[in-house]
């Protein structure tokens, strides 16, 4: 009778799934990080800027460029975690946005 060897266990580090690799800044989820970071503050920015009503150009310009950046993480992104910061930045950028269309809009930016 010949003993079997039980299957190997795969290691924590070794897969591109397991635990250690899942939040991992370093490897290739640093990119869709880098992202959520930017959609956030560019988010928080355009808020803080459409309250401003003399920087509404500043606030309009960094509002699309927020709410882009925002669109496109929340595309790629790969966790939850990341998906609630996005939406987050993603609203605080819409939301900014048209205060600074409401303040004077596409004037201060052409």
């Amino acid at each position: 009778m010949a003993a079997t060897n039980p299957p190997p266990t795969p290691s924590a580090a070794s897969g591109h799934h397991g635990p250690v690799g899942r939040h991992d800044p370093t490897g290739h989820h640093a990119a869709a990080l880098r992202l959520t970071v930017a959609t956030f503050t560019l988010g928080v920015l355009a808020l803080a800027l459409g309250f401003a009503p003399s920087l509404h150009g500043l606030g309009t310009a960094v509002g699309v460029a927020g709410v882009g950046t925002g669109l496109w993480s929340q595309m790629v992104s790969e966790s939850t975690d990341q998906r609630w910061f996005d939406i987050t930045g993603l609203v605080a950028a819409a939301v900014g946005l048209f205060l600074s269309l409401m303040n004077g809009g596409l004037y201060g930016v052409f």
